[in-house]
């Protein structure tokens, strides 16, 4: 018959093991490292203001900015998704966007409404948001 053999490595594990045999190098670190802070603090506080303004200086003023799109961006990094998870995104991406852009519509249907008089150009704007309104819930509508 097989016994269990009584085990003295109970709560031993290899992050303690190994806790257990650096803690006083770590320890000894950590004073040399407090101690510099604590002897020189006007030199740290000067030397982050000035990786401040640096990283300021090199990130607005020296680093030519790309003018992608957002959306050539986009399909730029959703190629390397597989087909039906970017087919999600892209559809998920796409109901955003209508969103937005009923919300963006509604609104100015509302400002446009609440005017008191309208000009030309305003019953145009005013004619052409509400079809275009009309269109995205006939289209939410049929799906």
């Amino acid at each position: 018959m097989l016994r269990k053999t009584p085990s003295e490595l109970k709560g031993r594990n290899v992050f303690k093991e190994i806790k257990n045999e650096f803690s006083p190098h770590f320890e000894q670190g950590e004073k040399r490292i407090k101690g510099f802070f604590d002897q020189h603090p006007r030199p740290i506080f000067i030397g982050m203001v000035v990786l401040i303004i640096g990283s300021f200086i090199i990130s607005f003023f020296l680093i030519p900015e790309k003018s992608e799109s957002p959306r050539a961006l986009f399909n730029e990094t959703a190629k390397g998704i597989p087909t039906g998870v970017y087919n999600e995104f892209s559809a998920i991406k796409d109901l955003t966007e209508r969103a937005s852009r009923m919300n963006q519509l509604r609104s100015e249907i509302e400002i446009l409404i609440s005017k008191d008089t309208l000009k030309k150009d305003d019953s145009v704007l005013l004619e052409k948001a509400i079809t275009e309104l009309e269109f995205f819930n006939n289209q939410t509508d049929a799906q």
